[in-house]
């Protein structure tokens, strides 16, 4: 706990703010005494006046605090300007500092992403990794009641769903550790200003904050003081209750939508699949919000437009191999018995030499090739396991994605070869497993279409004299 005779003097007009804080930290977001606190600050009024708050509760709570700060170098000087001003304060409150540089640009561009998007990532994969390399148990970011009247206005202009509406949660997981908190949710932004001037508090502009090409900026600047002018002076406080509402209701309906996800959806690395018949026979509702859940599992819970969960939504009526660019990098794919999601951005070409004995490893794919003995075999027991005639085998293998004319003769045809990819439409093989379906192959002829038949020309004979058993698994 900090010295008391330490803290510094308080203005009459500071207190409500402060006893505001102090309830949200203590009765809503369950803060408790002696907590460790990582507090995110770009040098704007906003943090600037959530470290002044914190510091000042600190003395009472013994909250130990630590500042973060990213340097985005979109802004070239002012970037920098704004991480001197933040070393600068984090000196005159006498706390620990961590800043990171990181390149937003090209982290956009890498990822298709909005330099908004980009930066978000970027900050809040810092937060979590600060958060871990300090051992804090909470990150503050300062979020004001102006930040969920923008983001619920920004969402609805969007076309988002209620999640989206809901706008911002004053508490959520940041880690498995940590959680992201955000203590003047409830206060807007003219109380901020008149409590940092007050206190005589400094702070930096951010030049990008007036740049209209942004929505978010013109929702600021242009749509809420024409509501506030035209139609309610008090817009703020209403749009941020209605999001409280929107969002408790949000929260009821998550768990529904949670437990019921759970039983229609099969998740994997890189794609979600919906049991179609199942999802077609509910309301258009959960529908939509079943697949917004879906959704996130790809996006990281990122809001997507109602627009791409429509044209997801379309498919349950679609014919069997119907596709939809749904947003960004993933697809959706309406199969027999599924609709499938995925993200095209983790799917990748395959190509591994190997030798015909050891474990190998690429991408999403392992494969164990190692001898065995005949009492060891087990034909037919699992699509995932084979044996074959070691000395039909040559030195040198490859495990590599199937290509266009690729041809191979399954067991049990004789030598009649068949297009491996009439091969996986007749093996009814989804649209996804056609796409990432992988073989075994030597340098003129597959050995095995992994996991579903191995080559009639590698099979064991009376003849074999020594055996390798194959294990394939994906991830």
């Amino acid at each position: 706990m900090r010295d008391l005779v330490a803290m510094p003097e308080i203005p009459d007009e500071c207190i409500p703010t402060i006893e505001h804080v102090e309830h949200m930290l203590s009765s809503e977001l369950d803060i408790e005494p002696g907590a460790s606190i990582l507090i995110a600050i770009s040098g704007g009024v906003d943090s600037v006046v959530l470290l002044d708050i914190l510091f000042i509760l600190s003395f009472e709570h013994g909250y130990r605090l630590h500042l973060a700060h990213v340097n985005h170098k979109l802004r070239a000087e002012e970037s920098d300007r704004d991480e001197a001003f933040v070393r600068a304060l984090a000196k005159r409150y006498d706390l620990p500092c961590h800043v990171t540089h990181v390149e937003t640009a090209a982290f956009a561009r890498k990822h298709r992403l909005s330099i908004e998007e980009a930066a978000r990532e970027l900050r809040y994969r810092f937060l979590r990794q600060m958060c871990g390399t300090t051992h804090a148990q909470y990150c503050a970011v300062a979020h004001t009641a102006d930040d969920t009247a923008e983001t619920l206005l920004l969402n609805l202009v969007r076309g988002s769903g209620l999640s989206g509406l809901a706008a911002i949660p004053p508490r959520r997981p940041l880690t498995k550790k940590a959680a992201l908190i955000r203590p003047l949710i409830g206060i807007t932004r003219q109380q901020i200003l008149q409590y940092a001037t007050a206190r005589s508090l400094e702070w930096i502009e951010d030049s990008t904050n007036a740049d209209r090409s942004f929505l978010r900026n013109r929702i600021r600047h242009e749509v809420l003081p024409t509501l506030r002018e035209q139609f309610n002076p008090r817009i703020i406080e209403t749009l941020a209750r209605t999001a409280e509402l929107l969002r408790q209701a949000d929260g009821f309906i998550e768990s529904f939508i949670e437990s019921t996800f759970l039983q229609i959806a099969t998740i994997y690395d890189g794609r979600v699949e919906l049991n179609k018949n199942a999802l077609g026979q509910m309301h258009p509702f959960l529908q939509g919000e079943l697949i917004e859940r879906a959704l996130g599992e790809l996006t990281d819970h990122r809001t997507v437009p109602h627009a791409a969960v429509e044209r997801v939504r379309s498919l349950l009526a679609a014919e069997t191999g119907t596709r939809q660019s749904v947003t960004g990098s993933i697809v959706a794919v309406a199969d027999r018995a599924h609709l499938v999601l995925s993200d095209e951005s983790t799917l990748q070409a395959v190509y591994l030499p190997i030798f015909k004995l050891g474990t190998y490893h690429i991408g999403r794919f392992t494969i164990t090739l190692e001898e065995v003995e005949r009492n060891d075999v087990r034909l037919g027991a699992d699509p995932n396991v084979e044996y074959f005639d070691y000395d039909k085998l040559p030195y040198r293998l490859f495990l590599r994605t199937w290509q266009a004319g690729d041809r191979f003769a399954p067991i049990g045809m004789g030598n009649r070869e068949v297009l491996v990819a009439d091969y996986l439409t007749n093996a009814k093989a989804s649209d996804y497993d056609r796409r990432t379906a992988v073989v075994l192959a030597t340098a003129s002829d597959i050995v095995w279409l992994c996991g579903y038949r191995m080559s009639e020309h590698f099979k064991l004979t009376n003849e074999t004299r020594r055996i390798i058993r194959a294990t394939f698994q994906r991830t």
